[in-house]
């Protein structure tokens, strides 16, 4: 089940008042693009307060590029492969080539986050969060990013949620959470974020492990690349999960 919210978009004033609130500590990871000699930074920020309730942060797992802590029984994610050191996963970040007074898309998908709903007892609702959107409509016209839900499954598509922890020679079997079969409904199409819908919010059903990502797709116009206080070419992504 998706709920997309554009009045939780920092652009608006609410937003802004709840990214003042307290200071963000950012984990910014640099991917160097050759047509234009820039950086695109993309950011995963590991706290932002009052964004409402407490959110329930031993469930979520902020991924990223390298190894970065994860539950145990989870040995790999997406796209970043499996892991090499205990109770970490390597990240992979999304990857795309802006080009002034030009259209792209994402050309190489990336992790988001892990959240565990492994053994809670009713669903989580995990909200991921385009933190700042509004600098990024400074040099992009038009941005959609593709969001997607993935499992760890037991054996394959539309099979059960696994109930025991992946092998650490191969890694976990993830497959979209779209509902087909014995798979959890998450998501039952490829949703987006944009620079006019900052957020949206994903219900994950109890009784399994889930990661979200950024699936090569969506879209995107290039005006500018201009990296300042008040424009972007780099999305920084938040998530934060609830119980439903």
């Amino acid at each position: 089940m998706l709920f997309m919210d554009n009045m939780l978009s920092p652009s608006t004033a609410a937003g802004a008042k709840w990214l003042r609130r307290r200071a963000l500590t950012l984990v910014a990871s640099v991917l160097t693009l050759g047509l234009l000699g820039t950086n695109l930074s993309i950011g995963f920020l590991s706290s932002v307060s009052g964004i409402g309730a407490a959110p329930l942060s031993e469930h979520v797992f902020m991924l990223g590029a390298g190894d970065v802590s994860a539950p145990s029984a989870i040995t790999s994610s997406v796209f970043g492969g499996r892991r090499q050191r205990a109770s970490t996963v390597p990240g992979q970040l999304p990857n795309w080539s802006p080009t002034v007074g030009q259209s792209g898309s994402v050309q190489r998908g990336g992790d988001l986050a892990i959240v565990d709903a492994s053994s809670v007892a009713t669903a989580l609702d995990a909200t991921v969060y385009l933190v700042n959107s509004a600098a990024l409509s400074r040099d992009y016209s038009n941005l959609e990013l593709p969001i997607d839900v993935y499992y760890s499954s037991m054996n394959g598509p539309a099979s059960s949620p696994a109930s025991a922890a992946c092998p650490t020679t191969t890694g976990c079997d993830w497959q979209r959470a779209n509902g087909a079969g014995h798979a959890p409904r998450a998501l039952s199409r490829v949703a987006k974020l944009s620079n006019s819908v900052g957020s949206l919010t994903l219900r994950l059903p109890p009784g399994a492990y889930y990661e979200i990502v950024v699936p090569t797709g969506g879209t995107y116009f290039c005006v500018a690349t201009t990296e300042s206080a008040s424009a972007s070419l780099s999305p920084s992504f938040f998530v934060s999960v609830q119980k439903a």
